[in-house]
């Protein structure tokens, strides 16, 4: 059985060549910036979010060597965290207009 969800978890190779990395890369990339939030707020959630990119972009473009899977382990580690920073910018907005 556990063989199984390891092959259904980290097996699939779709359009995006997703490689073993893919759901830890989503899992670190949600919890860096919530943790940031759990610290200190909004502007630690930020603050959590910029290292967590910068990174990953050091990681996957300086660190690793350039391979089929670089796109999308940049999009695995980047586009989580973007989500929180969105989904912070939209809550802050309509919480300033409730209070308007």
């Amino acid at each position: 059985m556990e063989a199984f969800l390891k092959h259904v978890a980290y097996g699939w190779h779709g359009p995006l060549l997703v490689d073993q990395g893919f759901l830890s890369h989503l899992g670190w990339a949600f919890a860096v910036p919530l943790l940031g939030f759990w610290l200190g707020g909004r502007r630690w959630l930020r603050i959590a979010a910029f290292a967590w990119i910068a990174n990953a972009l050091w990681r996957e473009l300086f660190e690793e060597a350039l391979d089929a899977t670089t796109t999308s382990d940049l999009v695995s580690r980047i586009a989580p965290v973007l989500l929180l920073v969105a989904i912070d910018a939209v809550r802050t907005r309509a919480l300033a207009t409730q209070a308007s």
